[in-house]
């Protein structure tokens, strides 16, 4: 289901972000949203095992994955950093604040 979808109609920023997050923990990974900020980090990399032999490869399917998640989220503003940091996804995903 899309994110536009789940948010039901006419709906609001927040909302969009409540199903895009949902949409997240579906496939798999740990979002936190840091309060104060329009940051949503990923906790953790539902292909850890992968990486570890593959980052390359893994990173990069997992950032086209993440910006076409936000392409077609709709949400306004919101884009996608990337940034392999151990201990947490490669993908950062920040909204206009």
């Amino acid at each position: 289901m899309t994110v536009r979808l789940e948010a039901g109609a006419g709906t609001t920023r927040e909302r969009l972000m409540a199903a895009f997050t949902a949409l997240l923990v579906g496939a798999g990974y740990e979002p936190r949203a840091n309060e104060g900020s329009a940051r949503v980090d990923l906790c953790n990399c539902p292909y850890k095992a992968l990486s570890d032999a593959h980052r390359d490869l893994t990173c990069g399917v997992n950032l086209a994955w993440a910006e076409g998640l936000v392409e077609g989220a709709g949400v306004d503003g919101l884009t996608v950093e990337f940034g392999p940091t151990p201990g947490r996804c490669c993908v950062t995903f920040v909204g206009a604040e």
